[in-house]
């Protein structure tokens, strides 16, 4: 799935004598200016061909195209099908903006390799958007003085709607100036499309350039972090706090914890966007009942990293041993609860804070909640294995909406992680974490660099360990137990009153 982020739209008509160099005809002109963006990052151009014929728009796009090579700019056409069917092994892109074509009908015709855009008018449309359709373009936004603009425009509420409602990547089209790029991100948006912000009086590649800076420099994440009122998951919060721009949603079980949580991230890091919710995540209907609560929120990251060890068997409020109601089900719960409800974003991140620990064990399915011979660390192991394999299904299911799905190991990090379990126990664990323990915020590492490395954007279903891919047990890669435990997972959901 391409990009977005920067949308290049012009033709031949609207390359001005200022752009064209001697000897030089629109077209050629057009060329150059957009290899010239291609080469310094332009996700997206998409031609407009308004007065050419079929044969000159064709030749247009193998110049084009030829001009793009060893560049990652998707080639886009508007509208026209009929050529888009003669050149899709040229083009990336067919944007259907006025054609009356259905895009499945479309799809019929360029085959299954070229992507499909739609542009919208309203929230009403979404409802027929068919599978076809990989995004969505919006617009125009706001008021301008452009004739090739609607006299109604859509406006950043109407568009802050569609961009709830739809999963679809929405790229907004029309009436944009720089000034309002900021806020178009700020909603939401995966792309803006701008035409005379590069094209007028200045140089176009100085203009695109002033653009990049303005897109690179308001890159805001919506982030929920699990168990993210202390230790790991706190120490990330504050390090994802730091730019300010972020907007972290910490989730945890102790309302008290979780507003002084608040309080200091706030105060360390002057960033104003936190916020808790809070929730027993070892609970399937507290858990359940933050899809409402997040009803309204498209989110970035989602960090799976709220956990326990329990070393005496206990049991969740639903009768579900408490090891693996917390560290896996609210895992899947959450995690399937916001995909299933459009509240994870396409091209976001899941990240499921997993363990070494995994190693050792392998999982019986005739006896998952360990009611004969329970071994408290054993369960924990166990439980850290399911993460794994978790990872590993959840990423094939999503791969096509462009989610990414992975897991880490944070390393044997200073928490008080184990610390709710008293006597000898507890003295134990705290005694191994003074010798050996990493520093929290050498443990927060990997997790950071999953939340934001542009490194792994593309990966998925992998095991990582201090920032790189590394290989998990024999067990954690066997895909008929990830299969097992997905199947039970939702078995025993459903038969605790919740169907996924």
């Amino acid at each position: 799935m391409s990009n977005y982020h920067s949308y290049f739209i012009a033709g031949p008509e609207n390359i001005s004598p200022s752009h064209m160099m001697d000897n030089e005809n629109k077209e050629q002109a057009l060329v150059r200016i957009v290899k010239t963006l291609a080469l310094n990052g332009l996700n997206v151009f998409q031609l407009r061909a308004k007065n050419l014929l079929d044969n000159e728009i064709m030749k247009l796009l193998n110049d084009l195209k030829s001009s793009m090579k060893d560049t990652n700019t998707k080639l886009c056409i508007n509208d026209n099908v009929h050529v888009a069917s003669q050149t899709k092994d040229i083009i990336d892109i067919v944007h259907l903006g006025q054609s009356d074509m259905h895009p499945d009908i479309a799809r019929n015709l360029i085959g299954n390799n070229v992507e499909i855009g739609l542009s919208i008018t309203n929230e009403s449309q979404l409802a027929s958007i068919p599978k076809s359709v990989k995004y969505i373009g919006v617009g125009p936004i706001y008021n301008t003085n452009s004739k090739s603009d609607a006299s109604n425009p859509i406006g950043e509420k109407r568009l802050k709607d569609i961009i709830i409602k739809t999963n679809l990547p929405v790229v907004a089209i029309g009436g944009i100036a720089l000034d309002n790029i900021e806020n178009l991100f700020a909603l939401g948006v995966s792309g803006v499309a701008v035409i005379s912000n590069i094209l007028n009086e200045n140089d176009p590649l100085e203009n695109f350039l002033l653009l990049k800076k303005k897109y690179i420099r308001i890159r805001i994440l919506n982030i929920i972090i699990t168990g993210g009122t202390s230790g790991l998951g706190y120490r990330t919060a504050f390090i994802l706090a730091k730019d300010n721009k972020n907007k972290i949603i910490l989730i945890g079980k102790n309302k008290a914890k979780g507003n002084q949580a608040i309080k200091s991230l706030t105060n360390e890091t002057n960033n104003k966007n936190i916020s808790f919710l809070q929730a027993d995540l070892s609970s399937i209907s507290e858990t359940s009942s933050l899809k409402e609560k997040l009803a309204n929120k498209k989110i970035d990251v989602l960090i799976n990293n709220a956990g326990a060890l329990f070393y005496s068997r206990l049991e969740s409020v639903d009768g579900i041993e408490k090891t693996f109601a917390l560290n896996h089900l609210s895992y899947f719960i959450l995690s399937n609860l916001l995909l299933k409800n459009k509240i994870i974003k396409n091209g976001a991140r899941i990240i499921n804070v997993a363990s070494g620990a995994h190693r050792g064990v392998d999982i019986n399915f005739d006896d998952i909640e360990m009611v004969n011979n329970y071994n408290g660390w054993i369960c924990y192991k166990k439980s850290k294995l399911c993460n794994i394999l978790f990872t590993k299904k959840l990423s094939k299911l999503v791969s096509k909406n462009n989610i990414t799905v992975n897991c880490l190991h944070p390393g044997f990090v200073k928490t008080s992680f184990g610390k709710n379990n008293t006597g000898v126990i507890g003295l134990i664990i705290k005694f191994l974490m003074t010798l050996f323990a990493i520093k929290v915020e050498e443990g927060a590492e990997t997790i950071i660099y999953l939340a934001t490395s542009d490194d792994v954007k593309n990966i998925s279903g992998e095991y990582f360990y201090q920032s790189k891919i590394n290989k998990p047990s024999n067990f954690a890669e066997n895909n008929k137990s990830a299969d097992n435990l997905w199947d039970l997972s939702l078995k025993i959901l459903k038969n605790k009153g919740l169907t996924l």
